[in-house]
């Protein structure tokens, strides 16, 4: 093979490749500051949705007659809870167990049976006279408070827009302080939180107290607010 042809081959490719490796350098954009940042957005907003968790509990030595007396109970709580305009009714699951005395001679078992039943409205004075009136056939487990599924929509919603404002301005102040004001985000993670709903206990041995009840029989209580809250974290590049 002839050697100038031979040095074309071997060198052209060097060349080429030695050209685009320098275009490639030249794009390549210098390093730049890179900043974590994060902001965050609250509000307290007043619940709207009312739970009151009620439930019978029976014992005897026949199971059977357990569950008659239960189902009897929550029949009579769930037709009295349907005149009640507005009330959701969520009956739980029915649970029997046996409990040993092994003091007694014969050692057999007596049985205990349990139902749960959660009764749900957005009226919470009517929630409560109910849970009250129903006091004679079952026990309050507690209560809580919420904000309805659409409000929470709503109101997170404009939390993520405070919350994204409030992170540019974070962006701006940091920005001062580098050689360039410029800034790009780069990954940015928005967290929707809070919303814990509060809970009342209430005391079943002091269910007859007076200081324990409103004047309508049922639990003196306040629906309260819920703090809903969305954080929003990232990198800010300068």
């Amino acid at each position: 093979m002839d050697l100038k042809i031979l040095y074309t081959l071997v060198v052209a490719p060097l060349m080429v490749l030695t050209a685009s490796s320098s275009v490639f350098a030249d794009s390549v954009e210098p390093p730049r500051n890179q900043v974590h940042l994060s902001a965050a957005a609250q509000r307290e907003v007043p619940n709207e949705l009312f739970q009151v968790f009620m439930f019978t509990e029976l014992r005897d030595k026949d199971p059977a007659k357990v569950a008659d007396e239960i189902n009897a109970q929550m029949n009579q709580a769930i037709a009295q809870a349907k005149q009640v305009e507005g009330v959701t009714i969520k009956t739980g699951s029915y649970n029997t167990t046996p409990i040993y005395n092994y003091k007694s001679p014969t050692k057999e078992p007596v049985w205990q049976g349990t139902q749960d039943v959660v009764f749900e409205s957005k009226d919470l004075k009517s929630v409560l006279k109910l849970a009250g009136d129903l006091q004679q056939i079952l026990k309050i487990r507690n209560v809580s408070y919420a904000v309805t599924p659409e409000t929470r929509q709503q109101i997170q919603d404009e939390l993520i827009e405070d919350a994204m404002r409030a992170f540019h301005r974070r962006a701006a102040v940091v920005g001062r302080h580098m050689p360039t004001s410029d800034y790009e985000f780069g990954e940015l993670h928005i967290n929707v939180g809070g919303g814990r709903p509060p809970m009342y206990k209430h005391n079943v041995r002091a269910a007859a107290s007076p200081e324990m009840m409103a004047a309508d029989g049922g639990p003196a209580v306040e629906a309260g607010t819920t703090r809903l809250e969305v954080t929003v974290s990232g990198s800010v590049r300068y």
